[in-house]
């Protein structure tokens, strides 16, 4: 009866090890860039270069932002051309 109740007792240690570990890493691990949805496509280009700077100067900057950065300055020089 003892070993009955001792196993019980191990298996919901374990279960509520996991369950916690797994909760707490999925709240670390998620991204930056969902936390903040921030629309590009809203902001001119002077202020999305302006938003690049300050965010790469604290390493921050997100990939994508970057390269909506990046598109926009491809789109201007061929207009020029």
């Amino acid at each position: 009866m003892k070993t009955t109740k001792s196993k019980l007792l191990i298996r919901l240690i374990t279960l509520l090890t996991l369950t916690l570990g797994i909760v707490y890493a999925s709240n670390i691990i998620t991204p930056k860039e969902t936390l903040r949805q921030v629309p590009y496509s809203l902001m001119s280009t002077a202020q999305l270069q302006a938003e690049v700077e300050k965010l790469s100067t604290k390493g921050e900057l997100p990939f994508e932002m970057g390269l909506e950065l990046i598109k926009r300055w491809q789109s201007e020089a061929s207009q020029v051309h």
